[in-house]
């Protein structure tokens, strides 16, 4: 498939995907076992392996389902990266140059009170400001 028409069908996705979740469109619960499956779903990598089976069922490309599925949630970098790396080790070969693009244009994981408490703590007493 050309660039230009994939990068157009996943932007139209994106925009259709975004606005179902904006209006609050649960259609996913339609079917309460494949809701139960997302469900359960404790990683990112999860995810990309659920969504990426129930494609392959359909006789779907897995990897444009899956790149306009994380374009519409917008997962942090660092969660990409580590799918990127769990789907690579398990053989999912279509899907990892996906995530690797995506990681290079995602956001960093936002810091967290947990996160700068670390980073003071390697401040030497002495240097800190209180």
């Amino acid at each position: 498939m050309p660039n230009d028409k994939r990068e157009l069908i996943v932007s139209q996705g994106v925009a259709v995907l975004k606005q179902h979740l904006d209006d609050g469109a649960h259609y996913i619960e339609s079917d309460p076992a494949l809701a139960e499956a997302y469900r359960r779903c404790e990683t990112l990598a999860e995810a990309v392996a659920l969504i990426v089976a129930i494609e392959r069922a359909a006789g779907h490309d897995e990897a444009l389902a899956v790149e306009i599925a994380l374009r519409a949630a917008e997962p942090p970098r660092e969660s990409l990266q580590e799918a990127a790396r769990i789907m690579r080790a398990l053989g999912y070969t279509k899907v990892v140059p996906v995530l690797r693009k995506l990681a290079r244009r995602a956001k960093p994981r936002p810091k967290t009170k947990t996160d700068w408490a670390r980073v003071g703590s390697l401040v030497p007493p002495d240097k800190r400001r209180h």
